[in-house]
């Protein structure tokens, strides 16, 4: 008789309060996305990127090397963005390509230097180079390897370097005008009728959620566990960008790209209760990664400054794990797949 009563009282009571996830305003979340964090993000690429052509033609390697660290710096503000645009026609790898175990990089660059490929001097040819070719990676070897950066001619080097910015320019403006021209309304319109990528609201929102656990699942297996390895096997020549010195800098910034995102995009959906954690965490990553010693390439192998950057991997792991167990309840979304996922 109580199970009778109980199940007509339940019945009575109507469908359980919805919870916070069912409240999320998800064509909101994804208005924020792209007014204030994706169209930004790749304006700041293309302008430094198209900066850094300019820097190029003057062949004074000081002033090219500056304008080199300011588009690294703006391709960390949307690296972690590996959807849509910037995954259609490899333009992601044009930009950046890396992990390079192969080592194809610096046997693209010794190639074209040796046999001075005319390619460099005409956009449309040099756009079907190898992805190993191109992009900042490929800056990285012409600007501070101590082979390739004398390698050849000094005069077709400036071509190349100038080559491989006006391409990076023209991929980060293909990405800015594929968002403009049409993938933005795609965001906006998830779950339209007529809307044939997003088939239901919430599938930007699992998108940009996807992109949050991927940016900083490459920041702990990529920039901190590659170059790790052991205590007595360390690997510094396996961190990200080494030669110029910027595998913390890439940390700290591909950190605050995330955090901003998730600032601006997903904590306003958020109740106090579900953002208190995930803000704790990437405040304390933040601070571990300002506390790490440089130069990464140093610190993984002397055990004193090591612990830091041990340090530095816990942390970024525990807010890996705070993000992919609370935030997607908290918006009512699945991690999935993504591309750092193995087989």
């Amino acid at each position: 008789m109580r199970r009778v009563v109980l199940i007509l009282a339940l019945f009575l009571a109507g469908p359980a309060a919805p919870s916070a996830a069912a409240e999320v305003d998800h064509r909101a979340l994804a208005e924020r996305a792209v007014t204030a964090h994706i169209l930004p993000g790749y304006e700041r690429l293309l302008a430094a990127a198209t900066a850094l052509e300019g820097a190029a033609k003057t062949c004074d390697a000081e002033t090219t090397i500056g304008a080199y660290h300011a588009a690294f710096d703006a391709w960390m503000g949307v690296s972690h963005l590996s959807f849509g645009p910037a995954e259609a026609e490899g333009r992601l790898f044009s930009i950046a390509f890396w992990p390079d175990a192969k080592g194809y990089t610096p046997k693209t660059l010794r190639r074209l230097i040796a046999a001075e490929d005319p390619s460099v001097d005409d956009p449309d040819a040099f756009a079907e180079t190898s992805v190993a070719g191109k992009g900042l990676f490929a800056l990285d070897f012409l600007l501070f390897d101590p082979e390739i950066s004398v390698a050849g001619a000094a005069e077709y080097r400036c071509r190349l370097t100038v080559a491989i910015a006006h391409d990076m320019a023209r991929t980060s403006g293909e990405i800015l005008s594929a968002w403009r021209d049409g993938y933005a309304a795609l965001f906006r319109s998830a779950g339209a009728e007529d809307n044939v990528v997003y088939l239901g609201a919430a599938e930007p929102t699992q998108a940009l959620y996807k992109a949050a656990l991927a940016g900083l699942r490459a920041t702990l297996d990529l920039r901190l566990d590659r170059p790790l390895g052991t205590l007595r096997a360390p690997h510094p020549r396996r961190a990200e960008a080494w030669r110029s010195g910027r595998s913390l800098r890439n940390i700290r910034l591909s950190l605050a790209a995330v955090d901003g995102m998730y600032e601006t995009v997903f904590a306003p959906a958020l109740t106090d209760a579900d953002d208190a954690p995930i803000r704790s965490a990437f405040d304390y990553a933040e601070k571990s990664a300002a506390a790490a010693p440089e130069p990464l390439t140093e610190a993984v192998g002397d055990p004193g400054r090591r612990i830091r950057i041990d340090a530095l991997r816990g942390a970024v792991h525990s807010l890996h794990d705070t993000v992919a167990a609370g935030l997607g309840v908290a918006l009512g979304v699945a991690q999935g797949f993504n591309a750092t996922d193995g087989d």
